[in-house]
């Protein structure tokens, strides 16, 4: 009998260890409201328990979740191929730049944040953020084309923003790089000043010592 509720255990928990890797609720079609106190700290909550082993973690080994726009969520890559998200609407973290540049769970509850905002503001409802969350058929994806219009002008911003930043950096680095070549070529000029004073000198000198042996030889 032992050996029975054991096995029965083990079972159990190899059926809820292949679940999604969802918290309690975030596979419900629920709304998350940005000016509700209550919903705000739930999220707080979710950005604090999934960045660091989850998010970041992604990030680091460089096996990056997916985000999927379209239903405000994140998946693993393998999960994410048989989770049914838009293609459009899903891009690896790793070439989201607002999202590369979050350093912590304060920095990710932000991100979220503003994100509910921006889709508040173009007319799109937006649930609570999960893990691993199947494609929802949410009531604006009737609007599909609208919405995708807004996806892709967001990425096109973001994208044109790393863009500047990438020109910012080569030219701070071209301009250094001119400033090393330019200091190269003073120090090897002053060296070749130094080097050709030398050789006068040593000219002159010995000049002077013959002539000085010639007037030892008079002498």
């Amino acid at each position: 009998m032992h050996s029975r509720m054991k096995s029965a255990s083990t079972s159990t928990r190899d059926t809820v260890t292949s679940e999604p890797d969802t918290q309690p609720g975030e596979q419900d079609h629920e709304w998350f409201d940005y000016t509700d106190p209550q919903h705000c700290q739930r999220v707080k909550e979710w950005c604090r328990t999934h960045w660091e082993p989850t998010i970041k973690k992604s990030m680091v080994s460089f096996n990056p979740l997916v985000y999927h726009e379209c239903c405000f969520c994140f998946s693993k890559r393998a999960f994410s191929k048989k989770s049914n998200h838009k293609p459009l609407e899903s891009s690896s973290i790793l070439r989201i730049p607002s999202i590369k540049t979050i350093t912590g769970p304060d920095g990710l509850f932000k991100w979220i944040l503003a994100k509910a905002k921006s889709r508040t503001q173009n007319g799109l409802k937006t649930l609570f953020p999960a893990i691993n969350r199947y494609h929802v058929d949410l009531e604006e994806e009737e609007d599909t084309e609208h919405h995708q219009v807004v996806y892709l002008a967001k990425r096109t911003e973001d994208l044109a923003k790393e863009l500047h930043c990438a020109k910012k950096l080569a030219e701070s680095l071209a301009a250094e790089n001119k400033r090393l070549l330019d200091s190269s070529k003073n120090w090897y000029a002053r060296y070749q000043e130094a080097v050709s004073t030398d050789e006068h000198l040593s000219e002159w000198d010995n000049k002077l010592k013959s002539q000085q042996a010639i007037s030892d030889l008079i002498n």
